[in-house]
């Protein structure tokens, strides 16, 4: 009796719509259907398809439409088995779509504003685009005009969606086919934007049994784009972008991957790519908060085992680039590698690849026009010690340019530039040699470059064994401080004499025009060169066995 009731009143209203040039539709089938169209305005149209069942009383198969404004279209179309419901409800002259087929699907619209269009497709159990059937908020709402929101989840399993726009000619799409074990997938898509002219598209696929991904999409401001890509399992992934015209690209094809991103500003692009291997972790912040702040650009590259990337980028114009783990596809080879990258200024750039295990990297460039390059593979690298922030790479002021290359077993590289003209390059190759039976422990190689004024240059060089015989302790540090320094340190072991060990070279400049050299081969070499002030020159070059020199200028 209930039934025929409601079905009369919906019949009643769609008459009284037609009287007013409005068009109403309703084909309900079997049993425990129920809709209720309500249409104000002067071509108004609306359809409404139910077939299938309601098997729960309070819970059956329902439609509910709600148009104010002249030209308002929606299309509801039910089919399937038990608790689908539908609502929406729109003010002004927009347009809406809503499928759904299977179990336990709920879809809400709220429209408002002119030439809004919502779609929303469902094919799967279990889904929601909000939750009416349990009366949350809205799953799409669109405010203003001009905006489009696509909702498909077909086919999927607990899924979730909700979009929110404000403004006018705001675009959503989000995409989700997760399927796979019974009860074991969920996938959940939050957009929010708010402004003119933003883009978000996320998609979200899986048949992964137990897959759970999670997206949410910030965007607030004008002109911001956002592509956001899921699969594989247990993924999580935050975009924030607040300002103008910014553009952020996630993927994600990994397990157990976290990135998000935040920028804040004008004119930043950041892309993050987690593939192939589980646990990476990615941070972008541009622009810190700094609204002033524009044109910054991050690309993160992680294959890795439990990668950490964590990249800040205040000021403009400064460009990151990090890539952690080995080639996609190759075989496992990386473990543990993380990277810290603070760039604070304007036109810096900073570009990190680590290929390896346990490798380490501190960036830190604060001024203007700074440059920093370091290239670590092979075995526990380290540029600096991220856990007590120590400087693996620190410059401060202008033109300021380092470059780290580290390749073999426990190389580590400290590079701290204050001033003025400075290049630092450390280079340290050991070729992965093993360790011969009875060795001393091999320290190889351990580099530092201090560098406070002036038209400074410091380059060291360690090379270590060939492919059969293994590197010693190398360790090599330069001081500089004062006008116009100049520093070389070599240490390399031969093929003649491959086996030395013991090498140390030591170089201190503090005062004016200084020039020091040093270069060692051989056995049980130590170098110590410190030079004072004035017109200073001095150069070292030592060979074969026991070698130790000292040079003091004052």
């Amino acid at each position: 009796m209930r039934y025929f009731l409601v079905l009369a009143l919906a019949l009643g209203l769609a008459g009284a719509a037609s009287a007013q040039s409005n068009t109403s539709t309703i084909t309900q089938s079997n049993q425990h259907n129920d809709a209720v169209v309500d249409q104000n305005g002067s071509a108004a149209t609306s359809t409404v398809t139910q077939s299938g069942n309601g098997t729960n009383d309070s819970r059956m198969n329902r439609v509910r439409v709600t148009q104010d404004g002249a030209g308002a279209s929606s299309t509801v179309s039910q089919a399937g088995s038990d608790r689908n419901e539908a609502e929406v409800i729109q003010n002004g002259d927009n347009a809406s779509l809503v499928e759904q087929t299977g179990t336990s699907l709920g879809a809400e619209v709220r429209q408002t504003g002119d030439f809004n269009d919502s779609h929303v497709l469902q094919r799967g159990n279990s889904s929601q685009v909000g939750n009416p059937l349990n009366g949350s908020a809205a799953g799409v709402i669109q405010t203003g005009d001009n905006n489009t929101s696509l909702v498909d989840q077909d086919p999927s399993t607990y899924a979730t969606t909700n979009v929110d726009q404000t403004g006018n000619f705001n675009g959503s799409t989000v995409i989700q086919e997760v399927t796979g074990g019974a009860g074991g997938n969920r996938s959940t898509a939050n957009v929010d934007q708010l402004g003119d002219h933003n883009a978000s598209n996320v998609t979200q696929t899986s048949s992964t049994n137990n897959a759970r991904l999670d997206a949410s999409v910030l965007q607030d401001g004008n002109f911001n784009t956002s592509a956001l890509t899921q699969n594989g399992q247990d993924n999580t992934a935050a975009v924030s972008q607040d300002g103008d015209n910014h553009a952020s690209t996630l993927t994600q094809s990994a397990e157990d991957a976290m990135a998000t991103v935040d920028q804040t500003g004008n004119n930043q692009t950041s892309f993050v790519t987690q593939q192939d291997d589980a646990g990476a972790t990615a941070t972008v912040r541009q622009g810190n908060g700094v609204s002033g702040s524009q044109f910054n650009t991050s690309n993160v590259t992680q294959n890795a085992l439990n990668a950490i990337t964590d990249v800040t980028q205040e000021g403009s114009y400064n460009v990151s680039e990090v890539t952690q783990g080995r080639t996609a596809g190759t075989a496992y080879q990386t473990n543990g590698q993380e990277a810290l990258i603070l760039q604070t200024g304007d036109s810096n750039s900073s570009f990190a690849t680590q290929t390896g295990s346990s490798g380490e990297l501190v960036v830190f460039q604060s001024g203007d026009v700074n440059v920093s390059t370091a290239v670590q593979s092979g075995f526990a690298n380290e540029s600096g010690d991220i856990g007590s922030l120590a400087a693996g790479v620190n410059q401060s002021g202008a033109f300021n340019e380092s470059t780290i290359t580290q390749s073999g077993q426990l190389s580590s590289a400290l590079v701290d530039q204050m001033g003025d003209y400075g290049f630092a390059s450390i280079t340290q190759s050991v070729n992965n040699a093993p360790n011969p039976a009875g060795g001393p422990d091999p320290l190889v190689s351990t580099a530092s470059i201090e560098q406070a004024g002036s038209d400074h240059s410091s380059t060291i060089v360690q090379f270590g064994g060939n492919d059969t015989q293994s590197a010693r302790l190398m360790d090599a540090t330069s001081v500089q401080s004062g006008t116009g320094n100049n520093s070389f340190i070599s240490q390399t072991n031969s093929l003649i004499d491959a086996t030395a060990s013991g090498n140390v070279a030591l170089s201190t400049q503090m005062g004016d025009y200084g020039l020091s050299t040093i270069i060692q081969d051989g056995v049980g070499h130590s170098a110590t060169l410190s030079q004072g002030g004035s017109y200073n020159t001095s150069t070292i070059n030592q060979t074969a066995v026991s070698n130790s020199a000292t040079v003091t200028q004052n």
